[in-house]
């Protein structure tokens, strides 16, 4: 979440939360299959070499990261859980 939040896209593997955060609707960064290593190699020479592609991704990684991830956001989000437990 820090590096999206200064405009550096990620290449992620789909284990844990990271697809939460990096997928196709964010659009933030690239994700491989886990312990895929020629995918995961492919990704990260796709991003150091595709400078349009690089640059949508920084708009949209700090895009993700504003609307979704920022401390008014989580504010909103963590009273609007409260505001539907005491409903």
């Amino acid at each position: 979440i820090e590096s999206l939040s200064y405009g550096i896209p990620n290449v992620v593997t789909n284990i844990g939360g990271l697809t939460e955060i990096v997928n196709d609707k964010t659009n933030c960064g690239l994700v491989c299959e886990y312990d895929d290593t020629i995918k995961m190699t492919d990704n990260l020479y796709t991003l150091l070499n595709d400078e349009e592609l690089r640059n949508k991704l920084k708009e949209n990684a700090k895009k993700n990261i504003n609307e979704n991830f920022s401390i008014n956001s989580m504010i909103e989000k963590t009273l609007n859980v409260y505001n539907e437990i005491l409903k």
